[in-house]
C-alpha cells in the first residue's frame, strides 16, 4: 500500500482554460499531472525538486497503510514547477516497509 497525496495551487481554479477537470476526476491522467497542467496553462515545466526520508508513520498514516503508529515509512515530497517559478504541483508519498534508511534530495531543470 502507499499513501499519496498532491496539492495544487488555488489559482488553478482562477485560470481562464480549464485546467481542474481532469484533477478533480478519479481516472488516472496518464501523461501525469504536472504535464497535463503545464499544457493546460500554456507553460512547460522547467523545474522538480525531490526530498527522500525515513520518518515514523503517524497515527493516520498507520491506519491507512496497516502498520504500526510509530513504525518507519519512507516519504517522499516532489515539488514541479513551470516557467515562471510556478510550483504546479506538491506530492507527498509515504511507504511502510522501507528497505534502507537514507535520506536524500536534489532538484533537477526540466
Amino acid at each position: 500500500y502507499t499513501v499519496a497525496t498532491s496539492w495544487f495551487l488555488p489559482a488553478l481554479l482562477d485560470q481562464q482554460v480549464d485546467v481542474t477537470a481532469r484533477l478533480l476526476d478519479d481516472d488516472s491522467i496518464p501523461e501525469g499531472s504536472p504535464a497535463y497542467i503545464a499544457e493546460r496553462l500554456g507553460r512547460d515545466l522547467t523545474g522538480h525538486h525531490h526530498v527522500v526520508g525515513i520518518v515514523r508513520a503517524t497515527a493516520a498514516e498507520a491506519e491507512s497503510l496497516r502498520v504500526g503508529e510509530g513504525e518507519p515509512l519512507l516519504r517522499i515530497v516532489d515539488t514541479i514547477q513551470v516557467e515562471g517559478g510556478w510550483p504546479i504541483e506538491v506530492g507527498t508519498y509515504c511507504y511502510p516497509e522501507a528497505p534502507v534508511i537514507v535520506t536524500s534530495e536534489s532538484s533537477t531543470n526540466l
